[in-house]
């Protein structure tokens, strides 16, 4: 694992300077945090924005996946380089987000590499060959390539981007996405324009936390915002006065929170009006919630009933039909009024800024497709730092920051003595990887989360009657638990497709038609869950039947992980 003292000045910020880069046709990306002390950041800053030393492959042996790469094989291509150790559990999970990576980028012009030392050789070839590694992995004999580049130890990251410049040397995984994201948007050209840039500092706008502690860490000009590109107004009736452009004309508060209280700082969000009573405003729901699942993080739907529902009828229908995204009432209908609603469902989209940048209909045909313009436009996601607001400091952690004993010290729950159902791997990794699964909803993000594993099926009614816990479990502790439901034991997948359709929650579900886990873990009766800390190490597991006991238990996890305690 990192040294603890590897991070202490790792993150970097861009202020005021989005709009001069933006003026330029490009945008450097901010909140790349590098991992280490400032010593070993500012050695590899010198690698930085330089070529990249192709030649340094030829060091490396035993290709994996029929593959060998070279220079020309990385031209034109943005390179994700992962430097792993199949003894770290931390790294068999970057290996499983570097697969998830480049199974969705590769079009996009994506080369990922994995490169393992001659030290369990033996062990990550095995798990190659078994499919539980599904991205190339090469040979560093001598460790010469990890030396080349600076690395202090496994999991570490570095970036070439597509004029073969060596971008961003040692950054931590959380800042993974973003870095991808912006070297991916670049062309070459605008990729040479930028690291001249950042050579010369301009994405360095150093955060101290010595120096500068009360720093939000976010900076984005409202030019930023003026000159995104929103979708058009909505010009057809709207059945409500037109703010488009325009900020809310009254403030959120008055409401009253039906399901459980969301945090929607920074976050593009989505109001509903509807009633109880309205048939089309049921009929948008799905839309709605399939909305919440795919930009969950970035978007809160709040749906909001008022005065010509019964407040306890609507409250009623809403505790009976769980919804992914959020319901409240306000009995003063003091929003609804202030847009002077005429005919409902009537829906806004609020841009990060408390804009609005579209009304109407959440039935037009064209309402998905606005959500996600609206949320690519926002400056937010391209231009904003992970913040810790209780901190009053910028952070963008990731589990690689903690040591061993770190994870050793914490306060798990005891392990279950229990009849387990299962080979006991409490205290162990789990001993394959996820990645091979098909996800049956949209892939979530599972880095530096706590991780709950349910094995279940549609025949199984402990499963079914567990799903309301597991669901609420997900609401509850959004942003530090991942929930992912396999499916795959003795039903074909278009069973379960079925099934869910008709039974909407906010977990994740994925099928694994050969039952991978299921067997590795030597599954013998469902439902069986398994519960891993952020270092993707098992820490309960078991059958989950007394549902207020099992919650305590995940409540202990949560607490005591030290990515999620307390954040």
């Amino acid at each position: 694992m990192k040294n603890t003292t590897k991070r202490n000045t790792a993150m970097l910020v861009l202020t005021g300077v989005v709009g001069i880069a933006m003026g330029m046709g490009t945008l450097i990306a901010p909140g790349i945090g590098r991992e280490g002390s400032a010593q070993h950041i500012a050695e590899l800053s010198k690698l930085e924005t330089q070529p990249f030393d192709a030649s340094l492959l030829s060091n490396l042996t035993d290709w994996t996946h029929g593959k060998v790469l070279d220079a020309t094989a990385l031209e034109d291509k943005v390179v994700v380089i992962g430097l792993v150790d199949s003894g770290s559990p931390q790294s068999m999970l970057t290996l499983s987000t570097l697969a998830r990576y480049e199974r969705q980028n590769a079009d996009d012009g994506l080369v990922v590499l994995a490169v393992h030392p001659e030290l369990g050789w033996d062990t990550i070839t095995e798990k190659v060959n078994d499919g539980f590694v599904k991205v190339q992995v090469a040979k560093d004999p001598g460790n010469a390539f990890a030396t080349a580049l600076g690395s202090d130890d496994a999991p570490d990251l570095y970036l070439i981007d597509r004029a073969g410049q060596l971008r961003y040397a040692d950054i931590e995984s959380r800042s993974l996405k973003r870095a991808v994201g912006q070297l991916l948007k670049e062309s070459k050209e605008e990729a040479v324009a930028n690291a001249k840039l950042q050579a010369e500092g301009v994405e360095l706008a150093a955060l101290e936390k010595k120096n500068n502690p009360g720093s939000a860490g976010k900076s984005i000009p409202s030019e930023a915002y003026a000159n995104a590109n929103w979708p058009s107004h909505n010009s057809r009736e709207l059945s409500a006065t037109n703010f488009q452009g325009k900020p809310l004309p009254a403030q959120l508060g008055n409401e009253e929170w039906i399901s459980e209280k969301k945090d929607i700082e920074g976050k593009v969000l989505i109001l509903d009006f509807w009633a109880t009573w309205c048939g089309p405003c049921r009929a948008a729901s799905p839309t709605l919630e399939q909305v919440q699942r795919d930009y969950e993080g970035k978007v809160e739907v709040l749906a909001i009933g008022g005065a010509s529902d019964d407040e306890g009828n609507h409250k009623k229908y809403v505790y009976a039909h769980n919804k992914a995204y959020s319901n409240l009432y306000d009995k003063k209908d003091t929003i609804n009024d202030a847009l002077n609603v005429r005919a409902i469902p009537h829906t806004v989209i609020m841009s990060t800024d408390g804009v609005i940048r579209w009304q109407g209909n959440p039935l037009n045909k064209s309402f998905p497709d606005i959500v996600r313009q609206v949320v690519e436009a926002d400056p937010m996601f391209d231009a904003s730092l992970m913040t810790s607001t209780d901190a009053g400091t910028t952070s963008t952690k990731d589990a690689s920051q903690y040591t061993k004993a770190d994870y050793d010290s914490a306060n798990w729950p005891s392990h279950n003595t229990g009849n387990l159902y299962a080979k006991n791997h409490q205290g162990k990794a789990l001993p394959v990887n996820l990645g091979s699964e098909k996800w049956l909803t949209p892939e979530r993000d599972l880095d530096g989360k706590v991780i709950m594993l349910d094995f279940w099926a549609t025949w199984c009614g402990p499963c079914k009657a567990f799903s309301p816990v597991a669901d609420r479990l997900q609401k509850k502790y959004d942003g530090k638990l991942e929930v992912v439901a396999i499916s795959g034991q003795s039903e074909p997948e278009g069973t379960v497709s079925s099934y869910l359709r008709n039974h909407k929650v906010s977990y994740s579900h994925v099928f694994d038609g050969q039952q991978r886990v299921y067997n590795s873990l030597g599954v013998t009766g469902i439902p069986h869950v398994v519960v891993l800390s952020s270092d993707g190490v098992i820490r309960w597991q078991g059958f989950p039947g007394d549902h207020a006991a099992f919650e305590r238990t995940l409540d202990q996890i949560i607490n005591a992980d030290p990515m999620t305690a307390g954040n």
